[in-house]
């Protein structure tokens, strides 16, 4: 057992730089602060660990680690076209420009661990910060923030995203950002998951996509969004796919309490969009997208002011 604290670097890596294979077993790096003051690219970074080779994290916690700057970046951990495996081990407290707890460049994996209390003061990604390929499974991403410009309380993913058996909840975005829990730029897919009690500033409060969202067994409920945002509990610009999944009780100041989508929405399984309020269509919202039903057994009821706006067939239903 080991423990690495209030170190203070010249750049990158204030607690550990890796550049080969590390693994931190049972140990703790905390209170440690990555600076510069000479303008280079990577200055600021990493302000408990920066990473180049392949790094473990195991039982372990990165706690209260912080780095300098606005444009900084990965204030618990920095993954600069590495390799990390984050697992049974603790992310929180620490601070960075972007990608509060870890920001990745390349392959990150977090297993059965807990991301919390994290905060992107610009740059976005409170928790986590996925610039490459991000796996999130039995674990929680709770209460991180975003407190300036940028998107993704919870997390931020520009590449591709898989969340599997895990809680993304109580993540707040800052006003005029999207994406409360989950914010996606490219491929995402959500399973057996649970996605409760964000909040964003412009859309999506719970989850928001520009690219491609599948989400599956899981649940979407009590999320909410300023006004005049949409997609309280899901916003999408890109495709949109919900089977078996459970969209209650979100809240939009604009349009889409439960849903707000662009391009298309495919209904499967017992998908139910219920409950949700908005200042208009408090169940779903479209701006010229198109619905497909494939076997959906659910329904969309009970939402206000309305259901749907404006009006569409979901199947032989009409929803308005």
């Amino acid at each position: 057992n080991s423990a690495l604290s209030a170190e203070f670097d010249g750049g990158t890596g204030g607690g550990i730089a890796n550049w080969g294979t590390l693994t931190i077993n049972a140990s703790a790096v905390a209170n440690n602060l990555a600076s510069a003051t000479l303008p280079r690219f990577y200055q600021s970074n990493g302000g408990g660990i920066a990473n180049w080779g392949t790094l473990a994290l195991v039982d372990s916690t990165v706690d209260a680690n912080n780095t300098m700057g606005r444009y900084s970046a990965g204030g618990g951990i920095l993954n600069l076209y590495g390799d990390v495996a984050v697992s049974h081990s603790t992310v929180s407290g620490n601070g960075a420009g972007g990608g509060g707890g870890i920001l990745s460049l390349g392959t990150l994996t977090v297993s059965d661990s807990v991301v919390s209390d994290n905060n992107a003061g610009f740059g976005g990604g409170g928790g986590l910060f996925s610039d490459g390929s991000l796996t999130v499974t039995d674990s929680t991403i709770s209460a991180n923030s975003v407190s300036g410009f940028g998107s993704g309380a919870g997390i931020a993913s520009v590449g591709a995203l898989t969340v599997s058996r895990s809680t993304v909840s109580d993540n707040v975005g800052a006003t005029g950002q999207s994406g409360g829990g989950i914010f996606s730029n490219g491929t995402a897919m959500v399973t057996s998951s649970t996605v409760d009690n964000n909040s964003a500033g412009e859309n999506g409060g719970g989850i928001a996509s520009t690219g491609t969202l599948t989400v599956t067994g899981s649940s979407v409920s009590r999320n909410t969004l300023a006004s005049p945002g949409n997609g309280g509990g899901i916003s999408s610009n890109g495709s949109l796919t919900l089977t078996d999944v459970t969209v209650n009780q979100n809240s939009a100041g604009g349009s889409g309490g439960g849903v707000s989508f662009d391009a298309s929405l495919t209904l499967a399984g017992a998908t139910d969009i219920k409950g949700n309020t908005a200042g208009d269509s408090g169940g779903i919202y479209s701006f010229l997208g198109v619905v497909v039903v494939s076997g959906w057994t659910g329904a969309v009821s009970d939402n206000a002011p309305n259901d749907c706006n404006p009006p569409m067939a979901l199947g032989s239903l009409v929803c308005n």
